[in-house]
């Protein structure tokens, strides 16, 4: 992964450059029938490829998040905050859902997904513990980086307990470290 500094000035010059390749923006703009979404959506995919970025790199609404919470603050509905992010992920690529969390700006950021007892590779715990470090090692960072981590069984095992960690890199050292919650609250579907 190389550095790459997006200056205003460069964006904006690949952003011109890229519309005026063509006549037809000006149509999209004052159209009535055509949505200006549907062109300037893969223009800003080659904005991104002129300043570097790969076809990997490029996403469009990368971050559709499964659920929100928000809070309101007064009458005015742009003045919220976002309380808790969660992503519910079934398969195996709940790893992806983490990356994408943890650059979330939300107060409290919740994963749930599965986990086969018995045809796992890894405990689970040392696949939290790869997700916290994979959290903290993110070049920008959101705050707080407060986690929930719930891990129900795979239809494999479905006699497994659902297991919860927690995770707060915002409080003092012992807090910050990865820890199991107790089950006060036990969830087990068989």
């Amino acid at each position: 992964m190389s550095e790459r500094q997006i200056t205003a000035e460069s964006f904006w010059k690949n952003f011109v450059a890229e519309i005026q390749k063509d006549n037809q923006w000006s149509s999209y703009l004052v159209s009535r029938d055509k949505v200006w979404s549907d062109y300037i959506l893969p223009v800003l995919g080659r904005v991104g490829k002129d300043l570097g970025f790969t076809d990997q790199e490029i996403s469009r609404e990368y971050f559709r998040v499964d659920m929100c919470y928000f809070s309101v603050n007064s009458n005015d509905p742009l003045e919220w905050n976002l309380e808790v992010a969660i992503e519910h992920e079934n398969g195996r690529t709940w790893m992806e859902e983490v990356c994408k969390l943890a650059h979330i700006a939300a107060q409290k950021k919740v994963l749930i997904a599965y986990y086969d007892y018995l045809h796992a590779e890894e405990k689970l715990e040392d696949l939290v513990e790869k997700a916290v470090q994979r959290i903290n090692s993110r070049k920008y960072k959101t705050r707080p980086q407060s986690w929930i981590f719930i891990f129900g069984p795979t239809l494999t095992d479905i006699s497994h307990s659902f297991r919860v960690f927690e995770y707060d890199a915002e409080r003092d050292d012992e807090a910050r470290e990865l820890k199991e919650l107790e089950h006060k609250f036990p969830l087990k579907a068989a």
